[in-house]
């Protein structure tokens, strides 16, 4: 939500909180899919999904993938 925020606070015509909101819950949404995508992917069918990600530490590297992330200008 931080940077959708910043992004906000650089516009000319700012957004409202619906407007934020919902551009926070999209991008969210958009991440979700292209993960699950990637370990269906990997799976190589629904119906092994759950072994795949336990044997490969799926859940852990996301987890760590999470901590990384910066939406924010560096």
């Amino acid at each position: 939500m931080e940077f959708q925020i910043e992004a906000n606070n650089k516009r000319k015509k700012k957004w409202n909180e619906y407007r934020l909101e919902k551009e926070v819950k999209d991008m969210w949404n958009k991440m979700m899919e292209s993960a699950y995508n990637q370990v269906l992917a990997g799976a190589g069918n629904k119906k092994t999904i759950q072994s795949y990600i336990e044997n490969n530490n799926v859940v852990e590297f996301f987890d760590e993938a999470m901590r990384d992330l910066n939406f924010g200008e560096e």
